[in-house]
């Protein structure tokens, strides 16, 4: 994978884009700013910055997930986290 590794932080400036940072001045993302709060941006920005942590979890939900429930890799809940993280890892 060759996405930055998490965590990531946002800080927005003072014309309303958002940015996501590994650490202080390592950008990750940015989010143009609309100035509207019913963008969505503010949302949007913490979203994307929690990806590499829900990654992450998914990543151990799936190790965990044959403890939890009988092995059936067709399973709904198995097909979702294997699909997620899929999503997240491998082009289109």
């Amino acid at each position: 994978m060759t996405h930055t590794p998490g965590p990531w932080y946002v800080t927005r400036d003072i014309a309303g884009h958002w940015f996501g940072e590994k650490s202080k001045g390592t950008p990750a993302f940015m989010i143009p700013g609309t100035g509207l709060p019913e963008s969505g941006n503010d949302d949007n920005a913490r979203l994307i910055a929690a990806a590499p942590d829900m990654l992450a979890a998914l990543k151990h939900a799936l190790d965990l997930l044959p403890v939890l429930q009988p092995h059936d890799p067709n399973h709904y809940q198995y097909r979702a986290v294997i699909d997620a993280i899929a999503k997240a890892t491998k082009p289109n």
